[in-house]
This record gives structure tokens, sequence and C-alpha cells, in this order.
């Protein structure tokens, strides 16, 4: 049995042990902490270059101990490679504690792209890269990792970058293939507000574009006074750019000119952005008249030139076709005179438009029958206003519209109220289709336009006098027949009524001088037609039916004007006209219909 000396012995003897123990692990610490980082990176060799630099406390993380959300332990690897994956040996990458007078470190990647920062302090570091020259980044090139300085793997990170673009090109001359030097040639980069970068052939005609980022360019050469582009015609070269891999040899354009003795005139129709448009008539012709006019089309870049021009004056006039004058608006006069005095002189012209669009409005009543002959009124927010009158459809269409708020309203009319509202505002925002409005309008009486007309030649009669009384007693309406030979009654109550006609000297009516109509609230005029004749003037052939043998039908339900033409044997055209029965050449049941 233990005695209970012998267990105090054992107790300070284990109490030691762990005093000793801790005091070590602490010396340990300490030490450790007194020695020098070392930051290693690969050489390109494949040997390991070490860099020692002096020992920093650690950082303290946002709550005073190690760093929060730490990616790694006490180093950061990584790589360096091209768009392609292809690694970038001798590339230089920098790291930097986040803190003020930091400990800042280098490393070069070696053969296989690769670097290494290790022994790093707890805390953010920015790692960063120099860029090479004829290099961009791909992906961001200064970017915070945060380690938290204890034994583990790695944070991995990488670089990528892409090598920018060269092009190289000569301009000769057409006949003998000599260099011609002293030529402006630009590159013009495809995006919004890309700087154009010009350069100037050498004495052999040759140039050169270093550092270009990928993407589309359009290669241009500056135009010359008695020169003329032969390849390519346009005298411009529009290339994909690609970011080339490491053996790829640099983009190869030409340019060849013609010289020229004669004059020339180049022409180019652009919109409001300086964009090319294609298909544009254009022509030129001598102020003198001694010449034809010479037509041309507008290309794809919007250019076309006239060549071996006389000397002179000459008009250059743009021939839009009526889409196009319909969906453009001119910025400049469609028309200019240009001298022509020197050889191998190219005049520039150009003519520019810009955008505009169309509003289709439709007038109809509540059967959805189109109104003809109501005003249609336009106005934009900078209080340019315009008019137009519907057509026997309904229809009413602006054009050249420049984009922007319209506002639309129709007039007032009495007797007619609107069902939908009768102004509106539009937004015109392209050029075709045309923006659809819709006004629609409802009566509740009903109306009747009456025509004269001259059985002979079938115009219209004006200064006649028509007359409109209700059958059944009520005041009677009398109205003058205007240039047409038409007059309009409105506004009239539904009912049956009695139309008639004041003779005159020297006319002979060929249709009934008095009829009687039921007129209905359709939102549609009723028409009808008075013919007459001169005395002693008779058609031929053939003659016109006595007044007395006049035929007229009474419609019913279910017949057309077809129906109707095929059972008197006449063309249902020649019906339509005798009776001024028009698109959509609706009639009615009561509706008396006049057989020639």
């Amino acid at each position: 049995m233990i005695s209970e000396g012998k267990w105090l012995r054992v107790g300070s003897v284990i109490l030691i042990v762990l005093v000793a123990a801790v005091c070590l692990g602490l010396v340990y610490l300490f030490g450790a902490l007194d020695q020098p980082s070392v930051a290693r990176a690969e050489g390109l060799s494949g040997s390991r270059a070490d860099q020692v630099v002096p020992a920093a406390k650690p950082a303290a993380g946002p709550t005073g101990g190690a760093p929060a959300q730490a990616q790694g332990y006490s180093c950061i690897e990584g790589t360096v490679i091209d768009r392609y994956h292809v690694p970038v040996p001798g590339w230089t990458v920098r790291a930097a504690l986040a803190i003020p007078g930091g400990p800042q470190y280098t490393a070069v990647t070696d053969a296989h792209g690769r670097f290494v920062f290790s022994g790093l302090l707890a805390g953010t570091w920015t790692l960063s890269q120099d860029m090479q020259d004829g290099w961009q980044p791909v992906t961001p090139s200064t970017f915070d990792v945060t380690v938290d300085g204890r034994a583990g793997p790695c944070a991995q990170v990488r670089f990528k970058n892409e090598r920018l673009v060269t092009v190289i090109g000569k301009k000769t001359e057409c006949k003998h293939g000599l260099g011609l030097a002293g030529w402006v040639i630009s590159a013009i980069p495809h995006i919004p507000g890309g700087q154009v970068i010009t350069t100037t052939t050498n004495g052999l005609g040759q140039f050169q574009f270093t550092n270009l980022i990928p993407g589309t360019w359009t290669f241009r050469e500056e135009p010359q006074a008695g020169w003329e582009p032969y390849s390519p015609a346009s005298g411009q070269h529009t290339l994909t750019l690609v970011s080339p891999q490491r053996t790829a040899p640099p983009y190869v354009i030409h340019f060849v000119n013609n010289q020229v003795t004669t004059p020339q005139i180049r022409v180019c129709k652009l919109d409001e952005l300086g964009q090319g448009l294609a298909g544009w008539r254009i022509s030129v012709r001598p102020e003198s008249g001694t010449r034809a006019p010479v037509y041309g089309t507008t290309g794809r870049d919007g250019c076309v030139i006239f060549k071996g021009l006389d000397f002179g004056t000459w008009i250059v006039e743009e021939h839009p076709t009526a889409a196009q004058r319909q969906q453009w608006n001119a910025l400049t006069p469609t028309q200019v005179t240009v001298q022509l005095t020197e050889p191998g002189q190219a005049v520039p012209v150009v003519f520019q438009n810009k955008p505009c669009g169309c509003v289709r409005v439709r007038k109809i009543n509540t059967l959805d029958q189109g109104l003809e002959g109501w005003t249609i009124y336009a106005r934009d927010g900078g209080g340019k206003q315009l008019v137009q009158i519907t057509d026997q459809h309904g229809y009413a269409t602006f054009y050249n519209l420049d984009f922007g708020l319209w506002t639309f309203w129709e007039e007032q009319k009495d007797g007619w109220e609107p069902v939908t509202p009768a102004q509106v505002e539009v937004p015109v925002s392209r050029q075709t289709p045309c923006e659809q409005v819709l006004f629609k309008n409802r009566t509740r009486t009903a109306m009747l336009v009456v025509y004269k007309k001259d059985w002979n030649g079938k115009v219209g009669l004006p200064g006649w006098t028509i007359t409109i009384q209700p059958k059944y007693g009520g005041s009677p309406q009398s109205k003058v027949t205007d240039g047409t030979g038409r007059v309009e009654f409105t506004n009239l109550p539904p009912g049956w009524y009695e139309v008639s006609e004041a003779a005159q000297p020297g006319w002979v009516a060929v249709t009934a001088a008095k009829v009687s109509l039921e007129l209905k609230v359709t939102g549609v005029p009723a028409v009808h037609t008075f013919w007459n004749r001169q005395t002693g003037v008779y058609p031929t052939p053939p003659s016109p039916p006595s007044p007395a043998h006049d035929v007229w039908y009474t419609v019913r339900a279910g017949d057309t004007l077809t129906s109707i033409a095929a059972r008197y044997g006449v063309d249902w055209r020649t019906l339509a006209q005798v009776n001024s029965i028009y698109y959509p050449y609706t009639i009615y049941v009561g509706q008396r219909i006049y057989i020639p």
C-alpha cells in the first residue's frame, strides 16, 4: 500500500514535467518568431530562389486574433497563364502585407508559369503582377488574399492575361507594285468611344500597328488626290482580331491604288451616327446639260464613286425610294453643286439622314366601319404639328415622324361622341412597322349624302338644290351641291324622309326627282344619287332609260351587291358606281338600289 508521502512525491514530479513542457513550448514559439521569414519563388530554370526579409508581427483579424475567413495558412502559390491557358514564364508577381510598412516580396514565374510565396505572416496580402508590354489582363491584375499564418495548404491564385495584336501592311501602286510613302492609314475599333489610331507608310510603303486590343477593327486608307483604291475597292479592310498564341504570325493587310488623271466624285450616304447607308440611288450631271445624268447606288459602306468626269460644275443629287423617304429625314440638302478643276481630283460629297417613324391612325364607328373625311392632328414635344384627313377606309398615316413622344387627337363633330379617348400619346421609336392608333366614335343620329350627277360623263353637277323633309311632317332642309355634286345632311333623327331635287331649265331627270328613304343610325351615311342629262343630249351607246321605265330594287335581308347585280345581269362594280356605294360596299335592308 502506497503511503500518503509517496503520492505527494509523484504529484510533484508530474507538475514539474508539465511546467517544463510549457516553458519549452514558449521558448520554441518565441524562438521561431525571432527567426527571419523566407519568401520563395521558383526560378526560370526550375531551381528555388530564397529571399530573406525581416520578420513582422502577425496581423490581427477583426477580433484581434487570427484573421477571419482565411484562404490559406502561411503561403500563397499560383500561376500566370495566357487566354489559351498556356503557362507564361518570366512574369513578375508581387506580394505585400496590407499594413503600413508591411513586408513586400517579389517572385518570377518559372518555366511552368508558377510562383510561390511561403512563410507569410498572418494577415491580408495584396498580390499584383507587373504587366509586360504587348499584354492586357483578362482577370484582375491586383487582388487580396488572407492567410492565418499556420502550417497547412497554400492559398491558390491565378493571373490570366492575353497578348495584344500586331497588324502589318503595305501600300503599293497597281501598275508596278511599288510602295507608296506618306499615306495615312487609320485603325478604327468597333467599340463605343474607341480611340482611332493612325500611322503613316514609310519609304517602302510599309506600316504597322502594335498593341491592338482583340476585337473588330476597320483599317482605312485616307484618300489622296490623283489616286483611287483598287484593292480593296472600298479602301478599307475590316478584321476581327484574336489574341495570338506564342508562335502566331501578325495579321497582314495590303492596300493597292491606281493613279487617275480625270476628276471624280465620291458620294457617301450616312446616318446621323456616321454609319454608311447602302442601297441609295445617287446621280451626277454637268450643270451645262451637255451630258446625260450618271446614276449609281451606294454600297455596303454607304459610298459610290463616279469616275472619268469632265472638268466643270457638276450637280450631285440623291433619289430616295418612297420607302426611304418615309423612313429617313434629311439632315443635309438632297442636291449639291461641286467644282471639278484638277486632274485626279476626288471631291467628297456627303448626304446625311436620320431615321424616323410613322403612325397609322384608323377612324371607325361602332360597327367597325371606316369613317372618311375626319381630320386627325399630331404634335411632337417641340410643338411641330401635322394634319391628315382619313381616306375612304378611315385611315390616315403620318410619315417622317422624329423619334420621341407624339400626341394624336381627332376633330370633334356634331352628333358624334368618342368611344375611345379622343387624344392619345404615342412613343415613336422605330422605322417600321408603323405604330397603330384607333379612334372609335358613335352617333345617335342618321346621315345622308346626296350626289347630283350628269348621266353623260358621270361627273358631279354643282349648284343644284337638294331638299330633305320628314315624310310624315316636319321642317324641310335644303342645301346646294358643291363642286363634286355632293351635299351632306347630318344629325337627322332616324326614320323616313322624302328627298328631292329642284329642276333646272335645260336638264331632264334620268332618275326619279323625288324618292322616299329610310335613314338608320349606322354611323355611315346613307347615299343617294340623282341623275340628269341635258335636253337633247343622249348618251351613245346605250340610250339612258326613260324615267318612266326606271328600275329600282329594294334591298332585302340576305342580299348583297353581287347577288343583286347577278339578278339583273349587270356588273356589281357598275351597280356600286351608279349608286355611289363605296368600300366596304355595305348595303342595308330597305335601301333602294338603282338598276342601270
